[in-house]
């Protein structure tokens, strides 16, 4: 399976499903105030009784995914789920994680929904571009190792959300997308009211079983995904029952979140996503390593996806030409490298031979000082000087391939010259230089209209004790941080923070990379009010 999978939409449906209400919404429908222009339908998840949509952002010219909660306005127990649903929403909004979609807006009954009596609300969220997690496995499984891997930002998300009280409501196979960096992420938010913790450690555990064997073993299953019907008790399914080349500890992981606390199963039980993540880190490094986490039974010939060798592999004919080719030519360049240092050591003697005797010492005229001594005229070099300000002509956020954004739609306010605005980091549960931080940092890249020669750098922050390394890019999107150059160093205190260069700071591009976040209520987080720079003379 290629690491980035290439963009999948789902095609339009025609009706929502067993157990859905219609609503009567179809691709061209406008929702919230005529901001939201639907799509195409993706799934349905007929236990919170929501539409998920693919939708346009009219507002911000963006794709948004719409989980839409539907159902009579006159049944008073189905309107206060889906405000229970709405509530919990709002409380996600906040929540910044890879495996998660950002929940962007959150839109009730009596806020722009007049135009459809049987939407109850509407929870919008960034859009995953990739593909849906069922046609990643229509066709055959992934390769378990694979699978690991896909599911470790996921683990992660939940892992986080707990982390904070919050619940993601995973258990649902159209909630979920292969993003188009190769993992797992829940893609629409609007967890189901009754939804708990145990929920999103099944839904892992399930999610697991899918890839694993293509077959979705939880009830509730959309049309068009194949299922498998788990026992209550006794002997359970499992993933290498089905498909013997799955990893004995990875198809036990699946089974053991999937069992939950009721079950009467005799599994031991993952209750965490906590415990589920090192068995991932295992399988994936398997995949890595070209090794197995099982031996293959003997006389068995290796499974298909899998690698198997019981000794190391030996160079083919043309592969040994080429290194013999090679080191030819590393000999003849040595030797060649030895005669020309030997001829320019004897150059040197030589010259200094012949000049022997024909130097004639002049004295210098001495200065009119007092000592009589000659003065050496001796250039003194310094710190650039500040000759005024210079204006950005643009700023984005910047983030290293495979990396989510932050706050993009704020950047411009940290150079509108309005200290009141401001351009704020995530707020993360670690700081960038904990183990489990989940980024090792976050950068604005600021642009200049021409390459500039640049003195020093103000950032006005409240973040005191935040760190920002400045570094020129020959780019404004640079393909990774080591494509940058440091040129300083700043440490925030609470107001403006002046660096001057030690020297003349020649670019067009300066990333602010923030690599030190601070203490704030419910994480870390740096903000960055306004940021001014000074051109050299």
């Amino acid at each position: 399976m290629s690491g980035k999978p290439t963009e999948y939409i789902a095609p339009n449906r025609k009706d929502t499903g067993p157990g859905v209400e219609d609503a009567g919404l179809a691709p061209g429908t406008v929702l919230g105030d005529g901001r939201y222009r639907l799509i195409g339908n993706v799934g349905h998840d007929v236990r919170g009784n929501a539409q998920l949509w693919r939708a346009k952002d009219s507002a911000l010219g963006r794709d948004v995914a719409l989980t839409i909660l539907v159902g009579d306005r006159s049944d008073t127990q189905v309107t206060a789920k889906a405000r229970r649903a709405l509530e919990r929403a709002m409380h996600a909004a906040s929540f910044h994680c890879v495996g998660a979609a950002r929940v962007l807006d959150v839109i009730s009954a009596n806020q722009g929904l007049a135009d459809s009596d049987r939407v109850l609300g509407i929870v919008v969220a960034e859009w995953t571009h990739g593909t849906d997690l069922a046609e990643l496995v229509k066709d055959s499984p992934v390769p378990p190792a694979t699978a690991a891997r896909l599911l470790q930002a996921l683990a992660v998300a939940v892992e986080t959300a707990h982390h904070v009280g919050l619940v993601l409501g995973i258990d649902h196979p159209q909630r979920i997308r292969v993003s188009a960096d190769g993992e797992l992420r829940f893609a629409f938010p609007g967890v189901r009211p009754e939804a708990s913790a145990t929920d999103d450690v099944r839904g892992l555990g399930a999610v697991l079983f899918y890839l694993l064997t293509g077959r979705w073993p939880l009830p509730d299953a959309p049309d068009g995904v194949q299922t498998v019907q788990m026992p209550h008790d006794g002997q359970p399914i499992t993933p290498r029952s089905l498909r013997p080349a799955v990893p004995l500890e990875l198809s036990n992981a699946a089974v053991k979140a999937l069992a939950g606390p009721d079950s009467t199963i005799n599994t031991g039980g993952i209750r965490t996503a906590a415990a589920m993540i090192p068995v991932l880190e295992r399988a994936a490094a398997s995949e890595n390593s070209g090794t197995l986490m099982h031996q293959s039974p003997i006389g068995n010939p290796a499974p298909e996806n899998e690698i198997w060798r019981d000794r190391d592999p030996e160079p083919d004919t043309a592969t040994k030409r080429k290194l013999s080719v090679g080191m030819a030519i590393l000999s003849v360049a040595t030797l060649l490298i030895v005669g020309w240092l030997g001829f320019q050591v004897a150059q040197m003697f030589t010259s200094n031979s012949s000049a022997e005797g024909q130097f004639e010492i002049v004295e210098d005229g001495l200065d009119d000082g007092e000592d009589g001594n000659a003065e050496e005229d001796v250039e003194e070099t310094g710190p650039p000087v500040a000759a005024g300000p210079i204006g950005p002509s643009g700023v984005a956020e910047w983030q290293p391939p495979g990396k989510d954004l932050d706050d993009a739609a704020r950047a411009g306010q940290a150079i509108d010259g309005d200290p009141a605005t401001a351009w704020t980091t995530s707020a993360y549960f670690d700081s960038f230089d904990s183990d489990r931080a989940l980024k090792e940092g976050v950068g604005l890249m600021v642009s200049f209209s021409e390459a500039s020669r640049l003195a020093e750098v103000t950032v006005n922050s409240p973040s005191a004790g935040g760190v920002i390394e400045i570094r020129s890019s020959p780019t404004a999107n640079p393909g990774g941080l080591d494509e940058t150059t440091l040129i300083d160093t700043m440490n925030l205190t609470n107001g403006d923070t002046t660096v001057n260069f030690d020297e003349v700071a020649e670019t067009e591009h300066v990333l602010l990379w923030v690599t030190g976040i601070v203490p704030v209520p419910g994480g870390y987080q740096t903000r960055i009010s306004e940021v001014t720079f000074q051109e050299a003379e």
